[in-house]
């Protein structure tokens, strides 16, 4: 839940009505948050801090300058799957948030705006976000662009911090996955990855056009895997 961190020191001005905003982080701002980090660990007695945060995609830039031993993990995944497993989300916590009002103010609070009736999208590209407002949430094409546009942004802001992992990997190839997290995070554990499904299918129709641009783009990431 780190993200109140820089909701409350930015005082929110990365949230427009109606967007994300990516926004740089001064030093200054940095070294607050590697003592936030360093206070959370001392008080639950650790060494390793985790923020699992989609939002960090707005500040990629500033946080790889971070003065401290960290590593990025990028998991990703199929765009015709990732699309639709997006849009599931966001019917789910649409039905969720009409029925429990306190579940839309506490994501509001939280600063996350992925999914449900206050959906906010990163602004990281203009083409695709005016394709977007074109396209009502309901559409698969909505997700897709979504998609589209935040690895491209990845793929411009690339650093040597940046881990890619492929969810089919992690479903496929699970001790493979936990062998190299082991190794690259010094761990001295192997991780368990607990058995999973298989990667799911859909029938919905796509663009399709805009399904081969992203396909491009997935086989981009496929090539930066470390593994």
């Amino acid at each position: 839940f780190d993200e109140y961190f820089w909701k409350a020191f930015l005082n929110d001005n990365f949230i427009s009505d109606h967007y994300l905003l990516p926004h740089n982080v001064s030093e200054n701002m940095l070294t607050e948050y590697i003592q936030y980090i360093k206070l959370i660990c001392y008080a639950q007695d650790k060494t390793r801090y985790l923020s699992k945060n989609n939002n960090n995609i707005l500040r990629l830039q500033s946080l790889s300058k971070l003065n401290i031993h960290k590593k990025i993990l990028l998991i990703y995944r199929h765009p015709a799957e990732h699309s639709m497993s997006l849009l599931k989300e966001h019917q789910l916590f649409c039905g969720y948030q009409k029925d429990d009002s306190f579940s839309l103010e506490y994501f509001d609070f939280l600063g996350h705006h992925e999914f449900g009736l206050h959906h906010k999208p990163f602004y990281l590209c203009d083409d695709d976000i005016a394709q977007m407002a074109s396209l009502k949430k309901e559409n698969p094409d909505y997700w897709l662009y979504s998609w589209k546009s935040f690895y491209t942004y990845v793929l411009d802001h690339l650093s040597e911090d940046i881990y890619f992992i492929g969810f089919d990997d992690i479903c496929n190839q699970p001790f493979r996955i936990s062998a190299y997290l082991k190794e690259n995070l010094n761990l001295d554990f192997i991780p368990e990855i607990p058995e999973r499904k298989k990667t799911s299918s859909y029938s919905f129709s796509f663009n399709q056009s805009l399904l081969q641009e992203c396909v491009y783009i997935y086989n981009k990431l496929n090539n930066l895997r470390k593994y």
